[in-house]
């Protein structure tokens, strides 16, 4: 450790963070409720209670900060996959599922936003949520035991993440249309799909167990 690393930090920095955090999530809550175009930075300045030319200091412009409350929202999405957990992996597979939807219905603007890539298709909003979409499947290949670094079964789960991108802004767009229990079945039956089409096309992928535990057939063994 150097010496510099050692020195505490001063009452300056500590209030520059802090201003920096109630800016963050005072833009968070407001792009969550409102279209990108209808948030100024006035606006996220006032609802911080700060002086409007700081957003600008931390974050160097609207986009910039924009993407930083993407990048935090998206955090907190891969908390909420993280934090759902269950004794059997299909079960842990539904809570995530189930808490994947439950944070987009609570931050519908910001969820369309993450999902069709942020302003516009802005590249760097898509790679940031991009990063969350990879990290659950990758889980649910833990779960099920396959093996996440076989290019035909990943390139079929990935179609399934646009599946449950879909069906997010879906539900969003008509919320009771169908129930999310029974969205999450029909997710849990494109996913034993899906893992049985890549056992097709590779014919070396051993999918029996996945199968089974999705089933509820086999135990866990971890």
């Amino acid at each position: 450790m150097t010496r510099s690393a050692e020195q505490p930090r001063t009452r300056r920095q500590v209030q520059a963070e802090t201003t920096a955090a109630r800016v963050l999530a005072a833009a968070a809550e407001l792009f969550a409720g409102r279209p990108y175009d209808a948030v100024s930075m006035a606006a996220i300045a006032d609802a911080a209670g700060c002086a409007h030319g700081l957003p600008f200091h931390y974050f160097g412009s609207k986009r910039g900060l924009y993407l930083a409350a993407m990048d935090n929202a998206a955090r907190e999405l891969a908390d909420a996959h993280a934090a759902a957990g269950a004794a059997a992996p299909r079960d842990e597979v539904r809570a995530m599922l189930a808490a994947h939807f439950d944070f987009m219905v609570r931050r519908p603007t910001l969820a369309v936003a993450l999902l069709r890539g942020g302003i516009g298709a802005d590249p760097d909003a898509w790679a940031i949520f991009d990063i969350v979409r990879r990290q659950f499947l990758a889980r649910v290949c833990g779960l099920l035991q396959l093996d996440a670094e076989a290019s035909v079964l990943m390139f079929m789960l990935r179609a399934l993440s646009g599946a449950i991108d879909e069906s997010t802004l879906q539900m969003l767009e008509a919320p009771h249309v169908v129930a999310v229990e029974v969205l999450v079945d029909a997710l849990l039956h494109m996913l034993a799909a899906a893992i049985e089409v890549a056992a097709t096309l590779d014919r070396g992928l051993a999918v029996t167990r996945a199968l089974a535990l999705l089933e509820g057939n086999a135990k866990e063994t971890r």
